[in-house]
C-alpha cells in the first residue's frame, strides 16, 4: 500500500504472489542442495501523478523461474533466473525482461 509523497506523486498498490517447488538433496555430510521451480506473479495499480492517472504505469507480469541454493550449518546461498511467462505493463508500452537474484544468507 502506497501514499502519496510531498510531491503529490502516488505510486499505485502492488501486490505480489510466488510459489516455488523445491528438493532437498544431501551432498556431502554437511552441505545440502536445493534446485527449485516456481511462479511469481505481480499487479500493480496506476500511479497518480497530482491527481491524474500516469497511463504509462501499472499492469500485470506472471514470471517464471528456475534456481537452486544450498547450504551448511552457518551459511546459505543461491540463485534464480526469472523470465517473463505473460504481460501487460503500462497498457504494453513496457515490456519486462529476464531477471536474476541471487543472495547469501548467514546464520547468527
Amino acid at each position: 500500500m502506497n501514499t502519496t509523497n510531498k510531491y503529490k506523486y502516488s505510486y499505485g498498490n502492488k501486490l505480489t504472489a510466488a510459489a516455488q517447488l523445491y528438493y532437498k538433496i544431501k551432498v556431502l555430510k554437511k552441505i545440502t542442495v536445493a534446485p527449485n521451480v516456481g511462479f511469481m506473479y505481480e499487479r500493480s495499480k496506476k500511479d497518480i501523478d497530482n491527481k491524474i492517472l500516469a497511463d504509462i504505469s501499472g499492469g500485470t507480469l506472471t514470471l517464471g523461474s528456475v534456481g537452486f541454493e544450498a547450504a551448511n550449518k552457518k551459511i546459505s546461498g543461491g540463485a534464480n533466473w526469472q523470465t517473463p511467462l505473460s504481460q501487460n505493463l503500462a497498457n504494453g508500452i513496457v515490456r519486462a525482461n529476464n531477471r536474476m537474484m541471487i543472495h547469501i544468507s548467514f546464520l547468527l
